[in-house]
């Protein structure tokens, strides 16, 4: 989504520019001619016209208008399965979001089995990839208890050890909800685990045995 938004962004912001000015140029050059004419016959009870910068204004609120628009269902479809550089060294790849759902190209996938447990729903997926790893996408979702900041640590547990990650939300919405992905890398026919973890409140110890909310799934 950095990369969409980013690319999107330097490509828009200029033509924007080039586009609000050159409105203000041509309007304003007819605008002159008409405040010239107007001042020439003397006639003052014309409807006025509004000045060259106030429409520029609307044209450049207009066009941010449009491009909001189109990035909030852009990010939306950029949450869908990207690819990500998983290693040996580095086979888990996780990201949170309380605002929107993250979804993948099930065709590309064999869904695997669901799971509800304290609160957290999750849904393995797995991809066969012509090489000696096995491949998998673990979309989640998480009934929030609370309306506090919410951490979110998870914990891959492989034959080769354990691989940790942790993300965090602050109080920035009224979601009830918060999703995630794990998009994991393992060795071919070898016992793996997932811990979810969820912890609210200012601050977060991954030691801790007492989250409000924490599973464990073995795939």
């Amino acid at each position: 989504m950095n990369i969409l938004t980013v690319s999107v962004s330097t490509l828009l912001i200029p033509i924007i520019v080039v586009i609000t000015v050159a409105v203000f140029f041509i309007y304003k050059a007819v605008y002159d001619k008409h405040t010239n004419q107007i001042l020439e016959s003397g006639e003052t009870k014309k409807r006025k016209w509004i000045a060259p910068w106030g429409l520029a204004l609307i044209v450049l609120g207009a066009q941010l208008i449009l491009v909001a628009g189109f990035m909030f269902p852009a990010s939306m479809l950029m949450f869908d399965h990207t690819a990500v550089e998983l290693s040996e060294s580095n086979p888990m790849h996780f990201d949170l979001s309380d605002s929107v759902q993250f979804v993948i190209n099930e065709s590309n996938y064999d869904e695997g089995t669901t799971f509800t447990d304290e609160g957290i729903t999750v849904t393995i997926y797995s991809q066969k990839r012509t090489d000696e790893h096995e491949y998998y996408v673990i979309l989640g979702e998480i009934e929030k208890q609370k309306a506090d900041p919410t951490f979110v640590y998870v914990c891959l547990g492989t034959d080769n050890g354990d691989f940790e990650s942790e993300s965090y939300i602050p109080v920035t919405t009224d979601s009830s909800k918060a999703y995630f992905k794990c998009e994991i890398m393992t060795g071919v026919d070898k016992p793996n685990s997932l811990r979810v973890a969820v912890d609210y409140g200012d601050s977060f110890d991954k030691n801790s045995d007492n989250f409000p909310q924490d599973i464990k799934l073995s795939f």
